[in-house]
């Protein structure tokens, strides 16, 4: 069977990726790139969570380990009341990676340039200003599909009627830097969050890190002068820093949460923050590329052994249909975290019950994460609910020692749990499983697939 001939337009990290990693199915890859796209000039980081640095692995070989910074230890602080309040995260293995974009772009070009199915050609198809629609329309009929890597660009959805998506849009920008600490002996990856926005520090050398910081605007406009010296005092006061180097200028990005409701049209994919931006918050973002771009090779791979090309099969809707939901999930549920755990007091009640139960118990952290960590590698959504004392009295009865029933309403996923602890012995690690499952169903929908819909 003849080969899959695949456009992929950007030469940033999404763009090289996806190239790389399509370069291992039956497909001959066109990369498109700017000049400027090898020089390497892109300073900030990408944080990895286990799973997807292992899946980079796969594609840079042990080379990569060169340029990983890598811990078992998060330090995640927050103040409530103006005091310090810890919920730090600690693992056996490796809870987080970072690697320096500018290194992992050079190593991907590298990897790419070996590739004999590959071809990188330094030219702009189009440009903003000119009709990209015609232009695409043309490379749809050259192609068995299209990847366009090119970023957050409202006007490329516009001109393809891509437009539709849920946006939310908090006025925030974050602002990034990196840094050399001298007094340190060796940096730890840390996120305070304070009044002003979450402020991380990613290590990405032994005393070389990247620092982000998500604000306001207004706060921005009102203190830009003095940002630096801000930034400073922080770093003094609440990590301990005191020989601090800014070996960058600080630069402002917009941030802007937006899940587009259609990332395709006809054999044009739209892939990368193009079709998922999110909060900066939990460095997800790039995770969440890495994961669709697996699941490109993993289609693309499966209807070839059928004998069909891509533009011949549903696959582009499949990745839709499948991709969306976790999308707005980690969207919006990372915009609810980050104005939760901000350090004013308008939620310091809640702050304050949640953090404390989940900072004291470590084998509950450690079993919620593995039951995600499960989840993730054969794609079941899960999500950690809160066990509290407030949800336990539900469970009392007038009549009886206990019931089953929660009479208030609502929360009933949580007090099922509540239930059950009643019944668990002291210290036996426990999970409970909410299951929307209805056995069996034909046909499969946005969050589960055909045949058995329970976890």
């Amino acid at each position: 069977m003849k080969l899959n001939k695949i456009c992929i337009i950007g030469g940033g990290l999404t763009g090289l990726v996806t190239a790389l990693q399509l370069s291992e199915t039956n497909s001959s890859v066109e990369l498109f790139i700017r000049g400027n796209d090898l020089e390497h000039k892109d300073q900030r980081v990408t944080a990895l969570s286990k799973d997807y640095l292992r899946q980079l692995k796969k594609l840079c070989g042990e080379k990569l380990d060169n340029y990983i910074f890598s811990s078992n230890h998060i330090i995640l602080r927050t103040l409530i009341r103006d005091k310090i309040k810890d919920f730090s995260l600690n693992d056996q293995g490796t809870l987080i990676s970072i690697v320096q974009n500018s290194a992992l772009s050079q190593l991907l070009i590298r990897k790419l340039k070996n590739k004999k199915n590959v071809k990188i050609l330094k030219k702009k198809l189009f440009t903003l200003h000119n009709k990209i629609e015609s232009e695409t329309t043309n490379l749809s009929k050259k192609y068995n599909l299209v990847i366009m890597c090119v970023g957050h660009q409202p006007e490329l959805f516009d001109q393809l009627n891509l437009h539709r998506a849920i946006n939310y849009d908090g006025n925030e920008v974050s602002l990034t830097c990196n840094l050399k600490i001298n007094n340190a002996n060796k940096l730890k990856v840390q996120q305070f969050f304070f009044n002003e926005g979450p402020m991380a520090i990613l290590p990405f050398k032994k005393k070389q890190c990247s620092l982000v910081w998500t604000i306001k605007k207004e706060f921005l406009n009102e203190n830009k002068n003095e940002i630096k010296n801000i930034i400073q005092d922080k770093l003094k006061r609440f990590f301990g820093y005191k020989k601090i180097i800014f070996t960058n200028p600080i630069k402002i990005f917009p941030i802007i949460t937006r899940i587009s409701k259609k990332i395709f049209k006809n054999n044009i994919l739209i892939l990368g923050n193009a079709n998922a931006s999110i909060h900066p918050l939990a460095g997800y973002g790039f995770n969440l590329i890495l994961r669709d771009i697996a699941l490109l090779q993993h289609k693309i791979n499966h209807y070839h052994k059928l004998g069909l090309f891509v533009d011949e099969t549903n696959l582009l809707s499949e990745i839709e249909a499948k991709r969306k939901p976790e999308k707005i999930l980690a969207g919006l549920g990372l915009n609810l975290i980050n104005q939760t755990l901000k350090s004013d007091n308008r939620f310091f009640k809640i702050k304050d019950i949640l953090l404390t139960q989940f900072s004291k118990n470590n084998y509950l952290k450690d079993l919620s994460k593995k039951i995600y960590n499960a989840g993730e590698k054969v794609d079941e959504k899960v999500w950690r609910m809160p066990l509290h004392k407030n949800y336990d009295k539900l469970m009392n009865s007038k009549n009886a020692d206990v019931q089953n029933i929660n009479y208030v309403g609502g929360a009933g996923s949580t007090t099922a749990a509540q239930f059950l602890q009643r019944f668990i012995l002291k210290n036996t690690p426990w999970a409970h499983l909410d299951i929307a499952g209805i056995a069996f169903s034909k046909y499969g929908g946005a969050l589960n697939s055909g045949a058995a819909t329970g976890f």
